[in-house]
């Protein structure tokens, strides 16, 4: 089956065949609005108000920018502390800001930066490196903190980049190793600093409010993702009868397709439709169809095995995908599917044709989604011949 390209996934399949200059430049935003740099499109007809995954993560080249921005503002700051040191030698600058260690990681800080816009150039997955990108920031703001002697505690608050990345993009376990690291720097530094009645209260202020930030931060994400997980559950149901809606459906059938082709595993869809439902909106109400679109759907979910799929294309008709399952298992299923749907609406209302028809067809190798759809409303449409000749209730 041929379906339309998720445009969300254009430009990655384009960066692969190469990246050019204005192509980065995009990703920086100047060409276009930030929330475009930082999210991705939305898929082709999904509704503003539904939050999935892909709307809410991070376009990967904002690690990467973001990651040079910062190593080398951080280091160039070093560098012209040094180069204003040597022009302006009057004005009094901390000699720990351009002391030789200070200098090198400096040096090392640009260095990185230039390899996080490389990487961002090759578009890269910067996920992979968070964990470097976070140790080497980490790493190099210890040094400079540890080598500063007074000087030191007043860098701590640096801590709070790496610490807040982590808090926010780490599973919890990394999270937790890089908040112990910079939490074992701040006391080192609280009780080894040269002034250390103001060191030891600068140290643990920053400690104290770097660790509830990343505390905040770790629950913040926690309720993210807990309202992603929600949206895209909700996104994937029909709002009326609960049951999987025509994109999830959709989606599992080319899914449960691709996979039959890969295994020779059996594949049968199944189309149901009730019969005589505009009856039931017409002379009665449109609650009463609402209500016995509920209890069909309830009952149909109580027949269908837990790796199937029932689902409501819309309307009045629903689709199984039954898998694992050939043509003539499916067929039984069909039966149980009818008399589940009969007890229901003779229920609700007995005086409309309470049956279901049921069109069966398994899938064949090599037929795409699309054909098999268009068998089973085919062997739909035959069931609802015979079923309007044969029933006694089809002269209502």
């Amino acid at each position: 089956m041929t379906l339309p390209m998720n445009s969300a996934l254009v430009p990655e399949m384009a960066s692969r065949r190469g990246y050019s200059f204005k192509k980065l430049l995009t990703d920086v935003g100047l060409r276009r609005g930030a929330h475009q740099a930082y999210r991705p499109a939305r898929r082709p007809g999904e509704p503003n108000i539904v939050l999935t995954d892909e709307r809410l993560r991070v376009h990967r080249n904002v690690f990467w920018f973001g990651s040079a921005l910062i190593y080398g503002v951080a280091g160039s700051v070093v560098l012209l502390a040094l180069a204003f040191s040597e022009v302006a030698p009057s004005v009094e600058i901390p000699t720990e800001l351009y002391s030789s260690t200070a200098i090198a990681v400096a040096c090392t800080a640009i260095a990185m930066a230039g390899f996080w816009l490389y990487m961002a150039s090759r578009d890269a997955n910067a996920m992979p490196w968070l964990n470097a990108i976070i140790g080497i920031g980490t790493a190099l703001i210890a040094i400079v903190v540890v080598t500063a002697d007074a000087f030191g505690p007043s860098v701590l608050v640096y801590f709070l980049l790496p610490a807040m990345a982590a808090a926010f993009y780490l599973p919890f376990k990394q999270a937790l190793a890089h908040l112990t690291a910079i939490a074992i720097v701040e006391v080192v530094v609280a009780y080894a600093s040269a002034d250390a009645g103001n060191g030891k209260l600068i140290s643990l202020n920053v400690l104290f409010f770097t660790m509830m930030g990343a505390a905040m931060l770790m629950v913040a994400r926690k309720r993210i993702q807990d309202g992603i997980v929600h949206n895209v559950g909700l996104a994937g149901r029909d709002p009326l009868t609960g049951v999987a809606n025509l994109r999830k459906f959709n989606e599992r059938l080319q899914s449960e397709v691709d996979r039959a082709e890969r295994n020779g595993e059996p594949l049968t869809l199944l189309m149901v439709d009730l019969d005589d439902f505009k009856l039931v909106n017409d002379e009665y109400s449109y609650t009463l169809g609402d209500a016995v679109l509920v209890a069909s759907a309830r009952a149909m979910s109580r027949v269908v095995r837990a790796n199937e799929l029932l689902a409501r294309r819309g309307g009045d008709e629903f689709a199984v995908i039954a898998v694992g399952s050939d043509e003539e298992e499916s067929e039984a299923l069909a039966g149980r599917i009818r008399d589940a749907v009969r007890r229901e609406r003779l229920k609700l209302c007995p005086e409309v044709t309470p049956e279901a028809s049921v069109g069966v067809a398994e899938w064949r190798p090599g037929e795409s989604a699309v054909e098999l759809i268009k068998r089973a409303d085919s062997s739909l449409h035959v069931s609802k011949i015979v079923s309007h000749t044969s029933k006694p209730y089809s002269d209502m």
